[in-house]
């Protein structure tokens, strides 16, 4: 069976919400869009944009933990803000997908 984002399964009440698979959005939007809009034709796919790819590893994403401080990290993110329409694509550990109702 392939693996597939929108396998319908039993959810785990007790797993850790934090514990999530961060690819599954781009899977949707890349390798398995035509079967996403199969699936729900009346969603449309307006604009996939890719971002967070120094910061967020850096900072530890939802951990407490960090490995730059914050001066460092507001610094980073202005040098991401730049780079990002060229490198989010490739780098960008987030996904913001927009989706509009047909």
């Amino acid at each position: 069976m392939r693996d597939f984002p929108l396998f319908e399964g039993v959810p785990d009440p007790n797993r850790d919400p934090y514990d999530s698979n961060q690819a599954i959005p781009t899977l949707l939007v890349t390798r398995d869009r035509e079967e996403f809009e199969a699936r729900f034709p009346d969603l449309e796919i307006v604009d996939v944009s890719w971002f967070s790819f120094l910061v967020y590893p850096l900072s530890g994403g939802f951990k407490r933990w960090t490995l730059i401080p914050e001066p460092v990290g507001r610094r980073l993110l202005e040098l991401e803000k730049t780079l990002e329409a060229k490198l989010g694509r490739w780098f960008g550990f987030r996904t913001m997908i927009v989706l509009q109702k047909k």
